[in-house]
């Protein structure tokens, strides 16, 4: 398994856990705080990524997968916006 997996499993774990932080990142990347499927909120803060400055990617990536995993789920996010351009 690769770290950007591990990445996005800590982070899916997470946000499984987490009602309200769901909430408020639903808020941030949908429009409004309802509580949503981790998977579906993942693919909400995909399609958002691109347009996000560099500190905001590097924040919500400290917020979402901790010290540990953050730069892979970075690099997991970056590779995501890759693999579309292809």
């Amino acid at each position: 398994m690769t770290e950007q997996e591990m990445a996005n499993r800590y982070v899916l774990k997470h946000l499984e856990s987490n009602k309200e932080f769901r909430l408020r990142l639903s808020e941030l990347f949908i429009g409004i705080p309802i509580d949503v499927d981790a998977e579906y909120l993942l693919t909400s803060i995909k399609v958002g990524w691109p347009q996000m400055s560099n500190a905001e990617k590097l924040n919500l990536s400290q917020a979402v997968a901790g010290s540990r995993y953050y730069n892979a789920f970075i690099q997991l996010m970056d590779s995501q916006k890759q693999d579309e351009k292809e």
